[in-house]
């Protein structure tokens, strides 16, 4: 008999269950969802391309990823993670069906970024350059004086090409001297 997820937790404010999956990890669904997928035996796998943890199971012989599950994403089609936490399953909150580019939209940051703002890269110049990537094309926005201009071009393109899906970068606090 195959061990069942269990509940780890229960939250009224949002009506949604956490489960337990393997490798330490938990996934977080609506309540509505409960039942349907405690049909199945979920644990933690790690995209080691993207260094994130999914909830996957098997269900009707095949392997699937339970965002994909939930929300009958048909193929050709990605389930973009609004919040980018890929451990949160909650269909109502957090998922929305995407085109590729309006999932790629939503990433985060790259790691190895030095400027700390998406799509803004210090040239050798001390001026920073901005660009984003639009079904696979980068498109150059301009070379600006500072890092805030330019954090400000990406944000105002991105926001234009991908309304909600953009991942916008937060504005630079300002200190004020007293």
């Amino acid at each position: 008999m195959r061990k069942k997820n269990l509940i780890l937790d229960f939250d009224w404010s949002t009506v949604s269950v956490t489960l337990q999956l393997t490798q330490g990890k938990s996934t977080v669904i609506d309540i509505e969802d409960f039942n349907r997928a405690s049909a199945y035996r979920w644990c933690a796998w790690l995209n080691r391309t993207s260094g994130k943890w999914y909830a996957v199971g098997t269900v009707e012989g095949k392997m699937v990823k339970m965002h994909r599950w939930l929300m009958g994403t048909p193929r050709g089609l990605d389930t973009d993670h609004c919040d980018g936490d890929s451990l949160n399953n909650r269909r109502y909150l957090n998922l929305r069906i995407a085109t590729r580019t309006q999932n790629q939209a939503n990433r985060p940051t790259f790691k190895n970024n030095t400027s700390g703002a998406k799509g803004v890269f210090a040239t050798k110049s001390g001026r920073f350059r901005t660009r984003l990537t639009i079904g696979g094309t980068n498109v150059n926005l301009g070379t600006f004086d500072t890092l805030e201009l330019a954090r400000q071009a990406y944000n105002d393109a991105a926001n234009t090409l991908f309304g909600d899906f953009a991942r916008l970068n937060s504005p630079v606090a300002v200190q004020v001297d007293e």
